[in-house]
């Protein structure tokens, strides 16, 4: 069963079959409320909550968070920690993951790229983009 959150005509959100295991990084595409992307593992931090790491990788929603599909194809990693999704083309989110690094998708996660030249660790925390130069993209190591 897909997991799913409470519709927008509720004032909250509430959980109603959660993320395996949990959810680790959220990121709304900022000119389109109802595309939601959620990643879910247990590597939120560095030394980790359950000892081994497990993921299941990127959902995405396009109705506000009511109904979530997996987005995993060609994603390096299902251990995702940090997500952000690019201003100008709409249909980008870039995952960090723990061990993996940054990867890259321009198809709304139909496929992902790795993106990891200049980084000295691929286990990646946090991700934002730069608000004032867009094509800078800071990850927290």
């Amino acid at each position: 069963m897909l997991p799913s959150v409470a519709h927008a005509d509720v004032p909250y959100w509430q959980a109603r079959y959660w993320f395996e295991p949990f959810v680790r990084a959220i990121a709304v595409d900022p000119t389109n409320p109802d595309v939601v992307y959620v990643g879910a593992s247990n590597g939120a931090t560095y030394y980790g909550e359950h000892g081994t790491l497990v993921g299941t990788g990127i959902f995405r929603s396009t109705n506000g968070g009511y109904t979530f599909v997996p987005t995993n194809s060609g994603l390096p990693s299902l251990v995702v920690t940090a997500l952000v999704v690019d201003p100008r083309t709409r249909t980008c989110s870039t995952p960090g993951s723990t061990a993996a690094g940054v990867a890259k998708t321009t198809n709304a996660g139909a496929s992902y790229t790795p993106v990891n030249n200049g980084l000295p660790s691929l286990d990646v925390y946090a991700l934002a983009i730069d608000p004032v130069t867009p094509t800078t993209l800071y990850a927290g190591l």
